[in-house]
């Protein structure tokens, strides 16, 4: 009884914490920020940080975006990047469930991608960007050219 009890008190605590959590994630919907994150991309003033940047978010909608993301990207120090990727990782039921799409929300600048693993798949993310990108690749989707002049002529 007393085993119960402790377990009763443990899922309670669980389901209580996980609501409050979920309670202060801010949702934006990313097509309100598009105008500025090109103009992010195409601002030679702003340092450009990295080539590739990926971000994971936690929320499922197509065009769904934690407030905080937007403000590391936007508001609190720049970050000017080629391509930005929206990478949400969604665990299925079912064991050996590895697909994913892609979606294209900014032309050559913004994607989202979903990622579908089961339960038995080993969480080897790097691995999957990688198939990923190639893929999108050999679909003439994305290049993997460099927009740097002096790297271009390689």
């Amino acid at each position: 009884m007393l085993l119960a009890s402790v377990m009763i008190a443990i899922m309670y605590v669980w389901y209580n914490a996980t609501t409050i959590r979920n309670s202060q994630i801010q949702i934006r919907d990313v097509r309100e920020s598009f105008s500025i994150i090109s103009d992010i991309k195409n601002d030679e003033s702003i340092l450009s940080m990295r080539q590739i940047l990926s971000i994971s978010p936690n929320l499922g909608g197509k065009y769904d975006i934690e407030q905080k993301i937007l403000y590391s990207i936007i508001n609190k120090h720049p970050m000017r990047a080629d391509h930005y990727f929206l990478l949400h990782i969604d665990y299925q039921d079912s064991p050996s469930t590895l697909e994913y799409d892609v979606t294209t929300l900014v032309p050559d600048t913004l994607y989202r991608i979903n990622l579908r693993l089961g339960f038995r798949i080993h969480p080897l993310v790097n691995r999957y960007f990688r198939q990923i990108i190639e893929d999108m690749v050999a679909k003439n989707e994305f290049s993997l050219a460099s927009s740097y002049p002096s790297l271009a002529k390689a």
